[in-house]
């Protein structure tokens, strides 16, 4: 895959100097939009420091992210070097915000994403944001660390009441303020076609809904998107700085076969289990990486009967036969699972698991699921809600709602 990146800044309508800044290097894979705050002139001090300790950090990983000896960067590693950048970018502001009074109390937002070969990752703090536009639809892959925001997150505050909120531009995690902070990462996968946007709030505070991004971010010209985003934040009242940055994902040698889409199978698998239906896409990826692919032959047990599991069991592709003493039950095909019930309870197995034909099987350990629910609160409260309501109801299956027992109909003999 390759990516090219176009971009464009304004002061806006009310501001008298820039403190947005931002980096397109299409050879590194690079793309990072950052929104400086502080006195004086320390808020474009904030974001330039930190745009360019991102880029000497990510530069200093070239030869690997080039992939040596033919190789590819590991997913994990990616994620690692995004991680790692804004991290020195955070102590870097730190350093130069507390080594004179000139910078005292500066800071700034950041989005990176840093795209190689079919992987990409996510780094961001703050309210700068990445947008993906893929398959006609458009989807907010970053969370606002505002104030507002979070009140919505926890149920205090409506969607719409937001941005009209006192505190809707209260920042809850930024750049230098402190010598470190936490980010938020996401490590997926990029097909030719995909459309990102990242922008300041600039931008995205007029942005009414997905559906009309969508309808810009699908324009036929990608080269224009930016300018013209721009402009219409401008129209709109231009209160802030204004930067937005597009990037297109293209495949260089369409003559070949497309590649297997793993990731959509296994997307659209975990979106008809119980525990994982309606979740947005960011969540879905974060869930999908605490699970581990199986690539199953003909014939492999993954569990037997009596063995000690506390694995959820799922089928993206394939399928697999459950048997209990060795009669099989029945045959699970792409989307059938087993094993919800001892997800937060090691036990007996009580059936044997094995591929009828070779299968992708993803499996969620119940120690996985507990540390997905550490890093993402909030996703982990929702499953383990959803989760402790599923098992509630197969404590008083008469009572359980005729939904709630059907998605659970499998794990009946497991």
């Amino acid at each position: 895959m390759q990516a090219l990146g176009r971009g464009n800044s304004d002061v806006g309508q009310k501001r008298s100097q820039n403190e947005d800044r931002y980096v397109i290097d299409d050879e590194l894979g690079l793309y990072v939009v950052s929104d400086g705050m502080g006195g004086h002139a320390a808020g474009e001090v904030a974001a330039e420091t930190a745009i360019n300790a991102v880029v000497e950090h990510v530069k200093g990983a070239r030869e690997e992210l080039a992939g040596q000896n033919g190789g590819v960067v590991e997913a994990a590693r990616l994620v690692d070097i995004g991680r790692t950048a804004v991290e020195h970018a955070c102590a870097e502001v730190y350093r130069l915000a507390t080594s004179s009074s000139e910078y005292s109390g500066m800071g700034c937002t950041l989005t990176l994403l840093l795209v190689t070969g079919n992987r990409a990752t996510l780094a961001h703090v703050g309210d700068t944001r990445l947008y993906l536009h893929r398959g006609g639809q458009t989807y907010q892959m970053t969370t606002d660390h505002t104030f507002s925001a979070e009140l919505v997150r926890s149920g205090y505050l409506k969607h719409e009441d937001a941005k009209k909120h006192m505190y809707s531009n209260v920042l809850t995690r930024c750049i230098g303020s402190q010598p470190a902070v936490q980010i938020d990462t996401l490590g997926f996968e990029v097909f030719s076609g995909d459309r990102f946007l990242l922008c300041s709030d600039g931008l995205s505070e007029y942005v009414p809904n997905l559906d009309w991004l969508s309808a810009s971010l699908g324009a036929n010209d990608p080269g224009k998107i930016p300018d013209h985003l721009i402009a219409f934040a401008n129209e709109a009242g231009g209160h802030d700085n204004i930067t937005a940055v597009v990037v297109e994902v293209d495949d260089p040698t369409p003559e070949l076969p497309e590649p297997r889409r793993d990731s959509l199978y296994d997307n659209d698998a975990l979106a008809g289990i119980f525990l994982f239906h309606s979740l947005p896409l960011v969540q879905l990826e974060q869930v999908r990486s605490a699970f581990e692919v199986r690539l199953c032959g003909t014939g492999e047990t993954l569990v037997s009967q009596g063995e000690p599991n506390a694995t959820l069991w799922i089928v993206a592709d394939g399928a697999v036969e459950v048997s209990k003493d060795d009669q099989v039950i029945t045959v699970l095909g792409p989307g059938g699972h087993v094993g919800t019930g001892t997800l937060l309870c090691r036990r007996a197995a009580g059936a044997t698991l094995r591929a009828r034909t070779p299968s992708r099987v993803l499996a969620l350990e119940g120690q996985a699921l507990l540390q997905l629910a550490h890093s993402h609160p909030w996703l982990g409260l929702a499953l383990l809600e959803k989760l402790a309501t599923w098992l509630s109801g197969n404590l008083a299956p008469g009572d359980a709602p005729a939904h709630t027992l059907q998605s659970a109909a499998p794990d009946r003999w497991f």
